[in-house]
């Protein structure tokens, strides 16, 4: 049997199912039961059945009408098949006359001869011609019966009439007439039948499907044909009328329930009242369950409701689709079909989806699985579930429109952001593998010696001790390795725990990140590994299918969700479902992808490609990167390429070595375009370009256009071949390509770039066959070496090639590449590359390298000079020469100050370097010996001020340090030419007026100044800085000195007079200086910076006049109470005096003072004076007539009595001792005084 014989056979074996409602009985009994009562029963007319879309109402019905054949039945469906939003736009007119028209047409017209509604008939041939004849025999015999003597002279002259008898012409005469006769009759009946038409034409006679439409919207069509519809169901006997689909139009339902409800209500009263037609008349609606929304809307309107009970809905469809699916549910799979059944709601749509897979399954059995395997049963039944619950979106694809074409065309935003991701992490990993590279020191323990080295240089070669944290570390004591691990923990330090901290943090940061690289360099194998397995994965994408790529990129579903913006409302109250979610289960788990062109594909055998060419076509829209057509001889590849779209070439199925050929030959720009793009994603891409090569095609083509879009081709190429494929490869083109063609390969790919950064590349060389030939290939490519893996000895072909790059700059500059050649060509100067590169380089290489680095000095510098990571210290001599102009001409001020921030060298004398032009950057950067000579030069070449280099240096306590160690006196520095006379005070001045130097430095700068000032302006400096000349003993004391402190702060001129006490009472005392100010005099004297025995002393060579300008208050007694008490010594009786007066002291102070005192008074005028400022009874001892004086009796003024009873003085009589109340007192008996 042949295929088309057997799958015809097949066809006819298939049991399809309609997707009209069938009656089913069995599932419909209780409905049917229900529904019959409800139309027999006489008070019922007016039925809903009522449940959602989809849920059998139809089914109901007809079961009824299959059940009931006895009645008369009739269907009348209002389906609307636009969007719902345009149904509700529909006229209730149109309605009502859609009503109308199914109720006519679906009954003969003979049954309604009276009725206005006419309908087109049919005309009946025979009819016509019989009419004809007849009208023409009509017009004939009367033409012959009213012409005077035809008759006569037709039946006497006509043979088969001839005769002469008159009887016998008499009879054929009225037979003429009489047939005449019939005929009218005839005829007149058809007239008055006619004119009865006529009639009915006067009264607007039409035919149904003319049924007007009233401009006036509030007139009914079944009101204004309610006659008709009387006059149909009188006739018609109609039992049962149903009426699908109304609730379709929303806006209209009501009040067309309301109108159909009162038209039955008239046709049964009025069917009833004629007696013609005893049967009730029932109106039966099939309705959804939501269309009347207020309460007891429904029951009102209906006599009788029927709810049914959904026979399909989301939750049971997939056991529908089991069943009707059971010869394939093993290969789409049971779990899948109920995976996709929550979108299928109704049975229809089940039906239609078992009905087309089967039809697809025939129509495409060449290509589903089984037979080649291109289609799987399952992606068909996804395919059909698709098409079936988005109908318009199927349609969309096929133009390359739709969402599912949108969710397909999201691949390459997907892959791209995928893509981007991945090559970050493949950079990160590469950038720290080169930084690794670059590594000096590869080990933790040279890195940390490194930055203790940083370390010194910040705090001095000289340093004895630094504060690291809360920490001190001791010279002595303390190894490099102890300060680094100290100062990693804590990068900010100072020296002897005083001054400002200094911090190492971007050093330690540096170090950090270098013990990261040094630790990636054990790790760099797992890198490499990991980077490769990236680079496969990338490899991989773009033949992957975009449900692939979202399950290995979970995280991406995302992007799916975001390009369909979810627009489905669940109508139903079952469940919510959002159908959008089907086409993102469909997409994302593969079931539909690009191959979707295979569902809408048939092959023709009589077409000009053959049945296998075909399926290469199917091979390579479907992406099947399986590899078995790569070789395979296309017979019609023009056709096959025609047949092919730009896109199709996007990945390795339609890698075809034929098919290639054809491409890269066209025009098909776009074309050529995505086959290349498909390149780099997978090993068979690499395997595929290797084959190509080896078949002497248009290769050069090929790599022309890879070269632009996948530049590693050739570090592809090497990775996954062997040493001797990669050598066949390259050395064959070395060998054997033109220099033209070698010029037009490298401009469209990556092989320059291959074989510049090749540091194996000698082991192609020593298999090249003839080294010479490279000079030129180089030349014509502009070959630059970044490195190359060379030791020695050197083999003859190695040297030959050493000798063609070291000649021709056929290097980079890099450290590299220096290295190398030093190493091969002056290997006894290697030691020193590493510490001293630029003196090797420039006094110690051979001749070429010497001149490409002078000529090329500014890219070295860039390139390789500053991005040593080891500091230089070449030779002062050489760093001189090189300043100085001596080796390279007119080396620019930016260089040469870039090539000392590398170094370690100082300079010994600034003025050896002859540009002043350097001196600030010199100073800036450290690089010369602190000594004052150099700061000297340096202060008179700023034109004697103090500019930001050197404040930064003297800011700094290292340079301090280093500087005041020097023991050079500052004074002999005048001597250093005439052009320098006064610059050593010029510089003291500047330094001790700068505020910005910070106090600690300040001081050990001050101290080294040699010069003290008789008379100093203060106003400049701040507080601190005073303090810091005071103390370093700057000032002299001197009165300008002594006036301008008690004006700038009392409190320094404690400070400035403490340490020379001695020698300001004797200057005092000498008149060399005065204190007149009596403010600090009280100042000095409340002041607890000064001894008793100073204030007295104080107090002993102050003027009367200062002393009188003294305020004595409260706490200047109390100093003067204390003074008197400790001192054995005459006071001032002036002093004295004010003491007594003041109300500072208690009347017990007052009389000690005056007890201490006596001994030094000898006249009783001057202390009557005094005893009259101390009242309480005491004034009146010296009064004339005063026999006895009463004082109160206490420990002080016993003493005083006692002092005045003295031998020596017996200034008062005798004295009695008395007890009283409150208080004792004493009776003194008073002298009498002239």
């Amino acid at each position: 049997m042949s295929n088309v014989d057997r799958q015809d056979n097949e066809s006819s074996e298939l049991k399809y199912t309609p997707l009209s409602p069938l009656p089913n009985y069995k599932s419909s009994k209780h409905y049917v039961e229900a529904l019959d009562y409800a139309i027999n029963h006489d008070r019922i007319s007016n039925i809903a059945i009522t449940g959602s879309y989809g849920s059998g109402k139809s089914t109901i019905i007809e079961s009824y009408i299959a059940q009931n054949s006895e009645k008369q039945c009739i269907k009348i469906s209002l389906a609307e098949f636009t969007s719902e939003e345009l149904a509700t736009e529909v006229g209730r007119q149109e309605l009502e006359r859609s009503i109308l028209q199914q109720l006519f047409y679906q009954r003969d017209a003979s049954t309604f001869p009276d009725s206005r509604f006419d309908r087109i008939k049919s005309i009946n041939p025979i009819k016509t011609k019989g009419t004809a004849i007849f009208i023409l025999m009509y017009l004939v015999l009367s033409f012959v019966l009213f012409r005077d003597g035809w008759l006569n002279s037709f039946i006497q002259n006509f043979p088969i009439f001839g005769t002469s008898d008159k009887d016998i012409f008499l009879i054929w005469k009225w037979c003429f007439w009489g047939v005449w006769g019939f005929m009218s009759f005839v005829g007149l009946g058809a007239l008055v039948d006619k004119f009865r038409t006529i009639k009915k034409l006067s009264l607007k006679l039409q035919t149904i499907g003319e049924i007007a439409v009233d401009k006036d919207a509030e007139i009914s069509v079944l009101n204004k044909y309610f006659d008709e519809i009387r006059y149909f169901f009188s006739q018609s006997k109609v039992e049962v009328v149903f009426i699908e689909d109304l609730d379709r139009f929303k806006k209209l339902n009501i009040e067309l329930f309301t109108k159909l409800r009162e038209i039955n209500l008239l046709v049964n009263s009025s069917l009833k009242a004629s007696e013609k037609n005893p049967n009730q008349v029932n109106f039966v609606y099939a309705l959804k369950d939501d269309l009347f929304t207020k309460n007891g809307e429904r029951t009102k309107f209906f006599d009788f409701l029927i709810p049914v009970i959904p026979f399909v809905n989301y939750s049971n469809t997939g056991a529908k689709l089991l069943n009707g699916l059971k010869n394939h549910k093993e290969e789409i799979g049971r779990e899948f079909i109920f995976e996709l059944s929550p979108f299928i709601s109704e049975m229809r749509l089940v039906h239609n989806i078992i009905n087309e897979f089967e039809l697809y399954l025939l129509n495409l059995r060449q290509f589903v699985e089984g037979v080649d395997g291109l289609i799987t049963k399952r992606k068909l039944f996804a395919f059909i579930v698709y098409k079936n619950v988005f109908p318009v979106d199927f349609s969309e694809l096929n133009s390359g429109e739709g969402k599912v074409f949108n969710l397909l065309e999201m691949k390459p935003k997907i892959l791209k952001e995928i893509t981007t991701e991945l090559n970050a992490r493949i950079d990160e990993f590469q950038r720290d593998t080169n930084d690794s590279k670059e590594l000096i020191h590869k080990s933790l323990e040279d890195n940390k010696l490194l930055l203790a080295a940083k370390l010194i240089e910040k705090i001095g070669v000289n340093w004895n001790q630094v504060f690291i944290g809360n920490k001190s570390y001791q010279k002595q004591q303390t190894s490099l390795f102890q300060l680094a691990d100290a100062i990693i923990k804590n990068p900010k330090f100072k020296i002897n725990n005083y001054g400002t901290e200094t911090s190492l943090e971007e050093e330690v940061a540096d170090y950090l990140r270098k013990e990261k690289l040094i630790t990636f360099l054990d790790q760099s194998k797992e890198a490499q590994i990991e980077i490769s397995r990236i680079r496969t994965k990338i490899r991989h994408l773009k033949d992957k299918t975009l449900a692939e790529i979202l399950q290995d990129f979970p995280e991406k579903h995302k992007s799916l969700n975001d390009c369909l913006k979810t627009d489905f409302e669940a109508k139903e109250p079952i469940v919510a479902i959002d159908k959008n979610q089907l086409l993102i289960k469909l997409v994302s788990g593969g079931y539909i992808d690009d191959s979707y062109h295979h569902y809408l594909t048939y092959y023709h055998p009589s077409s000009k490609v053959s049945l296998p060419d075909w399926k290469f076509i199917l091979h390579v829209q479907g992406k099947a990167n399986t590899g078995e057509f790569q070789d395979y001889p296309i017979q019609n590849v023009g056709e096959v390429f025609s047949k092919l779209r730009p896109q199709d070439f996007d990945s390795s199925a339609s890698w075809n070595i034929s098919l290639v050929d054809y491409l890269l030959q066209s025009n098909s720009t776009q074309a050529i375009h995505s086959l290349v793009v498909g390149f780099g994603k997978d090993e068979a891409s690499l395997d595929f370009i290797k084959k190509y090569f080896y078949s002497k095609s248009n290769f050069e083509l090929l790599m022309k256009h890879l070269s632009g879009h996948w530049p590693q081709v050739w570090d592809e190429l090497t990775k996954l071949q062997t040493e001797q494929e990669n050598s066949e490869i390259l050395l064959k083109l070395i060998d054997d390509l033109d220099l033209n063609s070698w010029i037009e390969l490298a401009s469209h790919s990556a092989i320059k770039d291959a074989i510049e950064k090749d540091d194996d590349f000698v082991e192609i060389v020593r298999q090249v066959r003839d080294v010479d030939n490279l000079e030129n290939l180089f030349k014509a490519l502009e070959i630059k070496f970044y490195n190359l893996n060379l030791s020695l000895p050197l083999a003859d072909k190695e040297q030959n090639f050493l000798n063609i790059i070291v000649k021709n700059d056929f290097y980079k500059m890099n450290d590299e590449m220096l290295s190398l050649i030093i190493f091969l060509s002056c290997p006894e100067r290697i030691n020193e590359y590493s510490t001293q590169q630029l003196s090797v380089l420039l006094e110690g290489s051979c001749e070429v390298v010497r001149k490409r680095i002078k000529e090329d000095f500014d890219e070295y510098l860039d390139d390789i000079y500053l991005q040593l990571d080891k500091p230089q210290q070449d030779s002062e001599e050489f760093l001189l020469r090189l300043m100085n102009d001596k080796i390279i001409n007119d080396l620019s001020l930016k260089a040469k100050s870039q090539i000392l921030e590398k170094q370690l060298t100082r300079f010994s004398k600034i003025e050896n370097v002859q540009n002043q032009e350097l001196w600030s950057d010199i100073f800036d950067l450290g690089r010369i010996e602190l000594n004052w000579e150099n700061v000297v030069r340096y202060f008179h070449y700023s034109e004697a001020s103090i500019d930001n280099v050197l404040l930064s240096l003297l800011s700094d306590s290292n340079f301090v340090s280093e500087l005041c160690s020097n023991k050079m006196i500052l004074k002999e520095l005048d001597g250093l030419g005439d052009e320098y006379e006064g610059i050593t005070e010029k510089l003291s001045i500047a330094l001790i007026n700068n505020l910005e130097i910070p106090d600690r430095e300040y001081r050990e700068v001050v101290k080294n100044l040699y010069f003290t000032w008789d008379s100093y302006s203060l106003s400049k400096l701040n507080r601190n800085k005073v303090q810091i000349l005071i103390e370093e003993r700057l000032l002299n004391l001197s009165q300008s000195n002594l006036d301008g402190l008690i004006e700038y702060d009392e409190d320094l001129a404690f400070l400035f007079i403490a340490p020379y006490f001695t020698s300001f009472i004797r200057k005092l005392i000498d008149g060399e200086l005065e204190l007149s100010d009596s403010s600090f005099l009280k100042a000095v004297l409340i002041s607890g910076k000064f001894s008793d025995v100073q204030k007295t002393e104080l107090l002993s060579v102050v003027s009367e006049e200062v002393l009188a300008e003294l305020e004595i208050d409260a706490e200047l007694s109390e100093v003067f109470l204390n003074l008197i008490e400790t001192e054995e010594k005459p006071w001032s009786f002036d002093l004295l005096e004010r003491l007594m007066a003041t109300d500072s002291l208690e009347l017990d102070e007052k009389l000690n003072v005056l007890s201490t005192q006596l001994k030094y008074i000898t006249d009783h005028n001057s202390l009557h004076r005094m005893l009259l400022h101390l009242g309480n009874g005491y004034e009146e001892i010296f009064t004339k007539g005063t026999s006895f004086v009463t004082v109160e009796d206490t420990p002080s003024s016993r003493k005083f009595i006692n002092a005045m009873k003295e031998p020596d003085k017996k200034w008062i009589g005798t004295t009695r001792f008395k007890d009283a109340l409150p208080k004792d007192v004493i009776h003194i008996y008073v002298k009498k005084w002239s």
